[in-house]
């Protein structure tokens, strides 16, 4: 079974910095086990075009950057994330985000697009199911690094991002994206419950981001020990 990582979390919270050391600890293992990373958009020539378009959102309407990272994101997971799960049964992705933060930012953060929000969850819905039907044994975790709209700010005040992607720092925006995403994952864990989610099998782990980088990386690693055994 290969498993795909899902990191998410608002800007601030650490996730970027702590896939780095989830690498590099998935290297040192006794036993080699096949990982890549990716990031969205990027990760294929398509998709970091669209990244470096996504920097510059002068004059993109929020239903074109919606469909933006959409493109990018099929054609990341066809190019590149179906074929490694594929051909690694045993095999690890780690991801940068993905269609959670979709919902959070566009849907929860930007509020009031109606195109965006009836399309977010269609869209996420016909790429599970392309993802249960070519990789049937892979299961998907969302590793949520949970964190509370003060500590969100004190980062974001004392840090400088060079490949910012997020245009909207205000502090309302950012505690509608925390919202978003606690009832993105809310509602994801009743569907698992009922068995009514759709796509491969999925599970949710949260990770206390208010903590210093050494103790968010050891719950991580505490995630991963226990996934993959």
């Amino acid at each position: 079974m290969s498993h795909i990582f899902i990191f998410e979390g608002p800007d601030g919270s650490g996730k970027s910095t702590v896939i780095n050391e989830v690498a590099q600890f998935l290297q040192e293992q006794p036993t080699q086990i096949p990982c890549i990373t990716c990031r969205e958009p990027g990760g294929t020539i398509i998709g970091e075009q669209m990244r470096e378009l996504l920097r510059h959102p002068d004059g993109i309407s929020s239903g074109t950057e919606f469909s933006l990272f959409w493109s990018g994101r099929f054609d990341l997971w066809e190019r590149k994330v179906l074929p490694f799960s594929q051909e690694n049964q045993n095999g690890v992705v780690l991801f940068d985000r993905s269609f959670p933060s979709t919902y959070a930012y566009q849907v929860g953060g930007r509020e009031g697009d109606q195109f965006v929000e009836q399309s977010c969850g269609a869209m996420q819905n016909l790429l599970l199911d392309v993802i249960k039907r070519k990789s049937p044994e892979s299961c998907i975790h969302y590793v949520y690094f949970k964190i509370d709209l003060d500590t969100v700010i004190q980062r974001r005040n004392s840090r400088v991002e060079a490949d910012e992607i997020t245009q909207f720092n205000a502090d309302s925006f950012q505690a509608r994206v925390i919202q978003a995403y606690e009832v993105f994952f809310k509602k994801l864990e009743s569907d698992i419950s009922a068995g009514t989610q759709i796509g491969p099998r999925q599970i949710v782990h949260y990770v206390d981001a208010t903590v210093n980088k050494e103790e968010v990386v050891e719950q991580v690693k505490a995630i991963f020990a226990q996934v993959l055994g």
